[in-house]
């Protein structure tokens, strides 16, 4: 009796010095939590944009790409692939999956490093918001115990919003709907089931697996994605397989909006920094409207152009100022040409299911015209007839 006495003693004390520990340490590790008032009122950086006399989007300014949604407004497509890839029981839980920690400390000790988070799109949330990066306990808990506030205070779909417009993506672009215009070069109302689950298959290494740096890592991390989707059911099987095998238009990087008028919104931009400050122009989403005409605008540049050829042809034919004698330096310069002539035309590549990222001409149903009317382009003089005053040129391949 005394040693069964003993032990239930034992065991006593061993609680309550457990309970004491774990309360004294929910203590120390809740307390001067940041407010959420980040959350609450959230304001991102946005790009500033101006725009001409007809509402046409002329230039934009911006520290970071990003395009600010409304709750409501993200379509469900992309919402079920982030779901799907980084937290399938987000509607479930309260704020931290049990279950995704515990595989994901089981997978970590397994592999001798670690592999995954285990966090939910909630904890992101604080971690993004309200915490730094730095990977420690204390930031963990902290980051729990937030998890726990913003699930009290907003709803999931405030949560899922938040997510979804701060999250780096990569190539400078901050949210889905920044990076669907980066990546797609369209409105986010207008993605795909397939170029949703290569944006949600970004967030663990935007910077290496994203389309442009890295074709087939993100082939490979859409496939994660979709493989998901198909497991928690918001796809199915005939959908999985069709987004497999579809090919996607990836804008060019350096294909970004022409400026059609650079002096005037050069003006515009000095004169907004000077009286609203800098801070303003490259953050805070100025819709700036001015009265430039960019009808009248293009009229102008086209006669100044004009006047400048008949400048030219006054002058009359000057020696060239590259020489190619030999048959290999001539095919050389001509190859150079038509690459530089397909990467002006098209302003997207292609990729392939296989994660290869290809222009649209080297696709064997290939058959546009790379040549525009009233371009100036450099060329091969092939011949030369002083009599009847012509040249026979090459422009490329």
């Amino acid at each position: 009796m005394k040693w069964i006495r003993w032990l239930l003693y034992t065991s006593l004390v061993v609680c309550i010095i457990g309970c004491t520990s774990v309360v004294a340490l929910l203590y120390v590790y809740s307390r001067d939590l940041p407010p959420l008032d980040s959350l609450t009122q959230y304001e991102p950086r946005l790009v500033s944009s101006i725009y001409s006399n007809t509402d046409e989007l002329i230039e934009e300014y911006s520290a970071e790409k990003r395009i600010k949604l409304e709750v409501g407004s993200i379509p469900v497509v992309l919402k079920n692939a982030f779901i799907a890839a980084e937290d399938a029981e987000f509607y479930k839980h309260r704020g931290i999956d049990p279950v995704a920690i515990l595989r994901a400390v089981i997978k970590d000790v397994i592999s001798g490093k670690k592999l995954q988070g285990g966090s939910t799109i909630t904890q992101q949330v604080a971690k993004s918001f309200l915490l730094t990066p730095k990977k420690t306990i204390r930031r963990k808990i902290r980051e729990m115990f937030l998890a726990f506030r913003i699930e009290k205070t907003l709803s999931k779909d405030q949560i899922l919003n938040l997510y979804l417009n701060q999250i780096f993506l990569g190539q400078r672009s901050y949210g889905v709907a920044a990076a669907t215009r980066t990546y797609f070069g369209k409105n986010i109302q207008e993605i795909t089931l397939p170029e949703a689950a290569i944006l949600a298959g970004l967030p663990q290494a935007p910077s290496r697996d994203n389309p442009i740096k890295n074709p087939k890592r993100a082939r490979a991390r859409q496939r994660y994605v979709l493989r998901q989707l198909l497991a928690n059911s918001f796809i199915n099987k005939d959908e999985y397989q069709e987004a497999l095998k579809t090919e996607i238009k990836i804008k060019n990087f350096k294909a970004d909006h022409q400026n059609p008028a650079p002096y005037f919104s050069e003006y515009v931009r000095r004169y907004i920094v000077s009286k609203y400050g800098e801070k303003s122009l490259y953050e805070d989403g100025l819709k700036i409207y001015t009265t430039i005409d960019l009808d009248a605008q293009k009229a102008a540049q086209n006669a100044v152009n004009t006047g400048l050829r008949e400048i030219d042809k006054r002058l009359g034919l000057r020696p060239t100022k590259e020489i190619y004698e030999t048959e290999e330096e001539q095919e050389e310069f001509l190859a150079q040409q038509t690459k530089k002539l397909k990467q002006s035309f098209f302003d997207y590549q292609v990729l392939t299911p296989e994660g290869e990222l290809i222009h649209p001409s080297e696709k064997d149903d290939f058959d546009e015209m790379l040549l525009e009317d009233k371009k100036i382009y450099k060329a091969l003089v092939r011949s030369k007839n002083l009599k009847k005053k012509t040249l026979e040129v090459q422009v490329s391949e």
